[in-house]
Order: C-alpha cells, then sequence, then structure tokens
C-alpha cells in the first residue's frame, strides 16, 4: 500500500468539513437537484425527488473528481520532469505547504486564500449534465478556499513525481471530498442534525488539518513523508483499507 494514499483521502474529508464547503453543501445539493432546501431539511422528498438528488450529487462529484485527478495528473509529470531535483522540490515545496497550515491555523492571514469564485450556471438547462459541469466549476471555483488542504497533497504528487500515483491520490482526495457529499443526498435531516451541533467544531477541524499540513510540509523538506502517514494509520486504522 502506498502510505500517501490514506493522507489524501483524510485531506478530502477535512475540505468536506472547512468552513467555506460545509455551510454550503446543502445549498449546492439543491441548486443542482431543483429540491428546496426546506424540504432537504425536513426529508420531505418523494421517492422520483431522492433519486433525482442522489443521481445529481454523483454527477456533481463526477465533474471535481474530473479536474482533481486531472490537476494530479499533470502534477506527476511536473515531478517527473524534475525527478533530478527531486530533493529541492521536497524543500521548496514543503515551505509553501508550511505557509498554508499557518494560514489554516491563523497565524498568518493570506487574503487570496479566502477567495472563492462561484460560476453563475443558473441559466444553464440539461438536467445530470449541469450537474457535471457544476461540479468542475466547483472544482476551479474553490481551490483557492480549500488550497492550504489541496496544495498539500499536489506537493506529494510532485515529490514523487509519477503521474499515475498522481491520479490515484487526487483520485483518493476527491473520493474523501465527495463521499460525504454522496452521504448527506441520502440522508439529508441526518446532516442538518449533525451540522447543527458540529458547526461550532468547524473551526476546531480546521485548525487540526492546519496542523497536520505544516507537520506535512516538515516532512517533506525533510524527506520523511512515511512517517506521519504511519501516525495517520494508527490513529484511522480504516484508512489502511484505501491502499
Amino acid at each position: 500500500m502506498d502510505i500517501t494514499i490514506p493522507i489524501a483521502f483524510l485531506a478530502g474529508v477535512l475540505s468536506f468539513l472547512s468552513p467555506c464547503v460545509l455551510p454550503l453543501v446543502l445549498p449546492y445539493i439543491s441548486y443542482i437537484s431543483g429540491v428546496s432546501i426546506s424540504a432537504l431539511k425536513g426529508g420531505e422528498i418523494k421517492g422520483s425527488e431522492r433519486i433525482r438528488v442522489i443521481l445529481s450529487t454523483l454527477y456533481f462529484i463526477l465533474g471535481f473528481s474530473i479536474v482533481f485527478i486531472t490537476f494530479g495528473v499533470i502534477a506527476g509529470q511536473i515531478g517527473g520532469v524534475l525527478v533530478n531535483i527531486k530533493e529541492w522540490i521536497g524543500r521548496i515545496g514543503g515551505v509553501i505547504i508550511i505557509i498554508l497550515g499557518l494560514h489554516m491555523v491563523g497565524i498568518l492571514r493570506i487574503p487570496f486564500l479566502d477567495y472563492e469564485k462561484r460560476a453563475d450556471m443558473s441559466n444553464l438547462k440539461g438536467g445530470y449534465l449541469v450537474s457535471l459541469l457544476i461540479g468542475m466549476a466547483f472544482a476551479f471555483g474553490w481551490t483557492p478556499c480549500i488550497s492550504p488542504i489541496l496544495g498539500g497533497i499536489i506537493g506529494i504528487t510532485i515529490y514523487e513525481g509519477n503521474p499515475i500515483l498522481g491520479a490515484i491520490l487526487l483520485g483518493t482526495y476527491s473520493l474523501g471530498l465527495g463521499l460525504p457529499f454522496f452521504l448527506t443526498s441520502i440522508f439529508t435531516n441526518v446532516f442538518v442534525k449533525l451540522i447543527s451541533k458540529f458547526k461550532n467544531a468547524v473551526r476546531i477541524t480546521e485548525i487540526v488539518g492546519g496542523i497536520i499540513i505544516i507537520l506535512l510540509g516538515i516532512l517533506l523538506i525533510s524527506s520523511s513523508i512515511s512517517i506521519i502517514s504511519s501516525l495517520i494509520i494508527k490513529v484511522f486504522p480504516f484508512l489502511a483499507t484505501f491502499g
């Protein structure tokens, strides 16, 4: 098992729990499916509407997965070309990742990373194809906001210098981000209840994610990425099944 794969999955989950994604989950599902937020919150959805919500969400997930996996392939190719300076890539990338982690923790504020671009697709028609396109727009539009976490995974991909591994890592990241979206589309009323209890802990989750990103950067600089991977496996044993 490649021990960076569990990190990629956990990074995807942390991105879902980030302040710039979590509060917008229901609005996005409502927008792509055409089912009102009030109906989603109350669980008042007919059978046909439920199927539409689930399928729309799957196409949405597919959309951002295509973009992120493409990022992974490109990053892997760049790393492959620069393989002769791999150690320097690790050091420079590690410094950048540490800066991103400091932003997440709140020690350093980078205004650009608090910005997201939302594409206006309200006039598009086409059902599930539109859900796919909105998913792709989501990947591009929210990249600055989730870049501290996403950047850490891309940094690993460049360091490894393998396009196939890049596709796998960013595909796993997409799985970590997409699985909670999918579960929410099935259990929307449960999600609403959990969110009401969890929203006060979102900042804590962001800080924990920032600390992990900082450690990731330090380990990239020291070429010791396997240390944090092994630690995550011990803390979250189920992640070993994703390798």
